[in-house]
């Protein structure tokens, strides 16, 4: 028998076949390890990390919700929504036939598109205002390196009527102050986006088949305010303003039972619409962001904390007044009229606005009483208006009054208030006593509903018998005392006056030159009470409220009057009620009703919103200028379109 050849055997292959086995079972659990851990702990990152690289995406800003007064005028518009077209310049490949066709697309010259490209460095605009038929083919053609940027066009049909309290946008759509920034999150609604596919190289396209998702507007909001009273508040104070040469000017109109605002007004004012020009001072509401010492008009708050205290009894008892001379730890207190008085009786300190004797009155008070009663009244602290940058004031606290303290916060001096503070004091009086807190909201819609504010009663400040003693005193001063100026024929008004010393910056004093000075109180039209407050900052000429402030209080009451003999309907366009004379109103175009949608062409933009309406359209602006084409054209059936589509040179 012949020997084995073990060497040919495949035996002496089997610890490398076990070795391979090994290996190939490792490899494959190494593989099946890396698909675990790619598919279940990488797998949300990695895709995110693919669509990025993928799919593409657009914001598409929601339009922003319009804002209206309480009679449902336009206030603050959404016109239309706009692109600005821009150009990253290491990305953009183009040549002639790819500029030609983003000419095309864009409908921008092919001439100016050259200018802007040959210029362009980084990332740069190459023009704006471009409509969404335009943004569309731009899209869908993926040009590589070129950007569309969403913005919209606000506008305020009233330019500078109520500018500062409805605030503005910058640019980019962004609110800066007033009621744009304070209700921001109601108006500006949740943007939607826009997908679209990009290839390797950057390059968009198959843009219609990808998934969309829409935007949902803004609510719109409704306001307390009546444009017909903010505009006649507004040229009132202006002229007020000029005739009196004062650095500023400030009022507030508002209904005391509700707490319904119905003219915030601040001058110097702004125009909304002026994006180029921002100045802080012309934009802040200073009716709520500014603090002033009041003056006589908080010597509504100590008499009635005398009433309530019972430190007047007989408004007839008699008074000596010292004839002018009264000291307090060496600080003299005169009075307005620079001789002082013998003897007055508690009536007459109050209308005659007597400082020496409103402090002799107050003497028979412990402080702690007319800290309370202040503090009630709202001195000192905010009002919790629904607005923005709101000033709480200053009352001193208790423990820091002394005696000459004590007599210059009697008289309105060493305390700090703002005018809506002040209105709503003259309020509680209006109100029976009870203090509401004041609102510019008044309602915000959204899809077909309406959700309207309450009024919100904070406290009662005064028994109703006090409310009325203050409005019997409130009333002989506008007919016999210092508010003589305030008085209207026919209307019953309430009143009380105060001018108070400016402290000088320069030596911490008391000025001898500046002065603010105002008028305070409210008419009874329809039986319904109606509150005004009117402040002049550093008038010249002449100083004291019942003079400068008081007739402004009364120009103001009179107009009311005579709008509330309009029928209340659809509110007029609001650019007419700019001009302060009614002979200089322009005639609204003629427009015949019924026989179509009327020809708007080379018509400005008032003219043609004027001229449609009486039509039930959405109105579309595209542009600025005057009135270049319009969809549907003239003559068309209105029914047939729910939009009208205007676009300016």
């Amino acid at each position: 028998m012949g020997k084995m050849n073990i060497h040919g055997s495949p035996c002496r292959f089997r610890g490398r076949i076990a070795m391979l086995r090994i290996l190939g079972v490792l490899g494959f659990v190494a593989v099946a390890l890396k698909i675990a851990v790619l598919q279940i702990v990488w797998h949300e990152p990695l895709t995110e990390l693919g669509d990025r690289q993928f799919i593409g995406t657009s914001v598409i800003v929601a339009p922003r919700g319009n804002i209206t007064d309480r009679n449902g005028g336009l206030m603050a518009v959404e016109l239309s929504r706009v692109y600005n077209l821009a150009c990253d310049a290491s990305r953009f490949q183009g040549d002639d036939a790819v500029v030609e066709a983003l000419s095309r697309a864009s409908g921008i010259g092919r001439a100016r598109l050259d200018s802007r490209l040959d210029g362009g460095r980084g990332h740069f605009r190459l023009a704006g205002g471009l409509n969404e038929d335009a943004a569309r083919r731009i899209r869908r053609a993926g040009f590589s390196g070129v950007y569309l940027e969403q913005t919209g066009r606000r506008y305020y049909p009233n330019e500078r009527i109520a500018g500062n309290l409805l605030g503005r946008l910058t640019g980019k759509g962004r609110p800066l102050c007033g009621a744009e920034a304070r209700f921001d999150s109601l108006l500006r609604g949740r943007n939607g986006v826009e997908y679209h596919v990009r290839t390797a190289s950057g390059r968009a396209h198959s843009a219609d088949r990808m998934p969309r998702v829409e935007p949902v507007p803004g609510s719109d909001i409704e306001l307390c305010i009546d444009l017909r009273y903010q505009t006649i508040a507004e040229e009132e104070l202006a002229r007020a303003l000029e005739r009196w040469e004062a650095a500023s000017a400030q009022l507030v109109l508002l209904d005391p039972r509700k707490g319904r605002i119905l003219a915030l007004v601040s001058l110097p004012g702004m125009d909304s619409n002026e994006l180029g020009h921002y100045d802080p001072a012309a934009a802040r509401q200073r009716t709520v962001s500014d603090q002033f010492e009041p003056g006589s008009t908080l010597k509504l708050v100590t008499f009635a904390a005398a009433l309530e205290a019972g430190a007047i009894g007989d408004l007839q008892e008699r008074v000596d007044c010292l004839n002018g001379r009264l000291f307090v730890h060496g600080v003299p207190v005169r009075d307005s009229n620079g001789r002082g008085y013998d003897t007055l009786t508690v009536e007459e300190i109050f209308t005659l606005s007597s400082n020496i004797g409103t402090v002799l009155r107050a003497r028979r008070m412990q402080p702690r009483e007319r800290y309370i009663m202040a503090r009630n009244f709202g001195i000192g602290r905010a009002t919790g208006v629904d607005l923005p940058n709101e000033v709480d004031g200053h009352l001193p606290r208790l423990e820091r009054w002394g005696p000459v303290e004590y007599a210059n916060i009697a008289m309105g001096q060493g305390v700090a208030v703002n005018a809506l503070q002040m209105a709503c004091a003259f309020g509680v009086v209006a109100n029976d006593g009870v203090l509401i807190r004041p609102r510019v909201l008044q309602a915000v819609r959204g899809k077909g509903t309406r959700t309207e504010t309450r009024a919100l009663r904070v406290r009662r400040v005064i028994q109703k018998r006090t409310a009325r003693i203050l409005r019997r005193l409130m009333r002989e001063t506008v007919l016999e005392g210092t508010g003589k100026e305030a008085a209207v024929d026919g209307i019953r008004i309430f009143g009380k006056t105060g001018t108070a010393q400016k402290i000088d910056p320069e030596t911490g004093a008391y000025s001898r030159e500046d002065y603010v000075s105002s008028f305070g109180g409210f008419a009874e039209i329809e039986g319904r009470p109606l509150v005004c407050f009117v402040l002049l900052d550093t008038p010249r000429g002449e100083v004291y409220g019942g003079t400068v402030a008081a007739p402004v209080f009364r120009s103001v009451m009179q107009r009311i009057v005579m709008t509330r003999d309009e029928a209340p309907g659809t509110p007029k366009p609001l650019y007419w009620a700019v001009e302060s004379d009614p002979a200089a109103l322009p005639d609204p175009p003629a427009v015949a009703r019924g026989v179509g949608i009327p020809d708007l062409s080379g018509m400005c933009l008032r003219d043609a919103l004027c001229s449609v309406s009486h039509l039930d359209l959405e109105v579309q602006v595209i542009g600025s200028g005057a009135v270049e084409a319009q969809d549907p054209r003239p003559g068309g059936d209105p029914g047939r379109s729910d939009r009208l589509k205007i676009w300016l040179e």
